[in-house]
């Protein structure tokens, strides 16, 4: 595992809105920014804070919506990989 966990996590200065196209709150000093430790975008509280195992971490760690939903489709079969994220 890499030594620093966070080479894959999205630049702070980057980003002034949450990454979830149907959300898109802005952030200020009370709506705080939440890395997903999976693909490392920026959300919102409301779009961040699912749990998974995570193997590079080797433990459960706080995912956005997208990534959980995900994670579920491909348990349920589906390949519904979808396109979430702003700024790719």
């Amino acid at each position: 595992m890499n030594k620093d966990w966070r080479w894959h996590w999205q630049e702070d200065s980057e980003i002034k809105k949450c990454n979830n196209k149907k959300c898109d709150a802005t952030f200020n000093f009370l709506l705080r920014k939440h890395h997903c430790r999976r693909c490392g975008k920026i959300f919102c509280l409301r779009c961040w804070g699912y749990k998974l195992y995570l193997g590079m971490y080797q433990s459960e760690k706080q995912v956005c919506i997208y990534c959980f939903y995900n994670y579920l489709d491909k348990l349920a079969g589906k390949d519904n990989d979808k396109d979430h994220l702003k700024n790719d």
